[in-house]
C-alpha cells in the first residue's frame, strides 16, 4: 500500500486533507507527551483519539495509542494499534526513495520525522523547495545524505 500508487489511497488524499480534523503541523508530542510522562494513559489514549480521523495513518499517533492501550493492558487494542503503526509506515517508505525524482510523499511534518527514524538518518537542516506548484521539504542529513519529501497538503 502506498500513498500516490495504485492502491486507493492516491485518489483519497486530496480528501483526506480536507477533513476538519487534519493539521498537517500537528504536534502529538506537546498533548500526549505529557499525559504519558505523568502515567495518564486514558487522557494520552482520549487525546490522540480526539484528533482522529485526521492523523489516521501516522506511524507517531498509533504508536501513542499501542504505548497508551499497552500501559492500560488492552493488548488486543495495543496489537492493534501497533499494526496500524507499522502499516503507516509502510505506506510511507514504500512511497518513494528518499530521492528527488522519487520523494516519499507524506501528509503531515511529524510523517518525515518517522521515516527519517525508520531510515535511521538525523536530519541537520531543512528547506523547502517549489518545482512546478509542489512543495517539497528536503533534509540535509549527518550523515551527507539528503531525504526529498513531497507535501501532499502543499501543490497548486
Amino acid at each position: 500500500m502506498s500513498i500516490g500508487g495504485d492502491s486507493g489511497l492516491a485518489a483519497q488524499w486530496q480528501d483526506f486533507v480536507l477533513c476538519e480534523l487534519y493539521d498537517p503541523l500537528v504536534l502529538f508530542e506537546s498533548v500526549v507527551s505529557p499525559l504519558m510522562d505523568s502515567g495518564k494513559y486514558q487522557g494520552a489514549v482520549d487525546a490522540v483519539w480526539r484528533m482522529l480521523p485526521g492523523v489516521f495513518l501516522s506511524p507517531t499517533a498509533h504508536a501513542m495509542l499501542a504505548h497508551g492501550y499497552d500501559q492500560l493492558g488492552d493488548e488486543k487494542a495495543a496489537r492493534r494499534e501497533t499494526k496500524f503503526a507499522r502499516l503507516a509506515m509502510d505506506t510511507l517508505t514504500s512511497s518513494g526513495a528518499g530521492t528527488q525524482e522519487a520523494p516519499y510523499r507524506v501528509l503531515r511534518v511529524s510523517d518525515e520525522y518517522d521515516v527519517l527514524r525508520y531510515v535511521q538518518r538525523t536530519s541537520v537542516a531543512q528547506r523547502v523547495v517549489v518545482i512546478d506548484g509542489q512543495g517539497y521539504d528536503v533534509h540535509q542529513c549527518s550523515d551527507g545524505s539528503e531525504v526529498w519529501f513531497e507535501l501532499l497538503w502543499q501543490t497548486s
